[in-house]
């Protein structure tokens, strides 16, 4: 009987981190819930020069995506591989090309959505925190009431 089918290696993101940091670079970090705040302290903490005000400490990253720290006088510069809601310079729930988080968007921020009224965007925020996070657009079809028309008219304007 081998132990390794039953231990659970911890996941593992790579995560880019530049900007006004002390140690700029590519870090591995482990865990099911990392925030912008675990990749700048891995990164070796702020540096004098930051500027948080557009930043979003709190805001969970992913494996692959890059966390832009401005300094002081810098425009945010929006990126596509940023996570949303830290210095991308987008909203937390939407990214460079204006597409809304399906992840992070509030109730009202979906009712923007075409065909989204309010019972719809509850039932989203509903089935992320029941079901987990989507990882894949196409994932809004685990929503009751969106079937692939629906989804058709919204997967140009959504990402996650």
């Amino acid at each position: 009987m081998t132990s390794s089918a039953s231990e659970e290696a911890p996941a593992i993101a790579r995560i880019h981190v530049d900007g006004a940091v002390a140690n700029p670079g590519v870090y591995e970090l482990s865990g099911e819930d990392i925030r912008v705040t675990d990749a700048v302290e891995a990164a070796g903490g702020l540096t004098g020069e930051a500027d948080l005000t557009s930043v979003n400490l709190a805001a969970q990253v992913r494996d692959a995506e890059k966390v832009h720290i401005p300094a002081q006088g810098e425009v945010p510069e929006a990126s596509a591989g940023s996570p949303t809601g830290t210095a991308s310079g987008g909203s937390a729930t939407s990214n460079s090309e204006g597409l809304i988080d399906i992840n992070r968007a509030s109730a009202e921020e979906l009712c923007e959505l075409p065909g989204v009224g309010e019972a719809t965007a509850q039932k989203i925020i509903a089935e992320r925190e029941s079901g987990g996070p989507f990882s894949s657009p196409e994932d809004l079809m685990r929503v009751s009431g969106i079937g692939e028309k629906k989804f058709a008219s919204l997967k140009d304007l959504i990402c996650v």
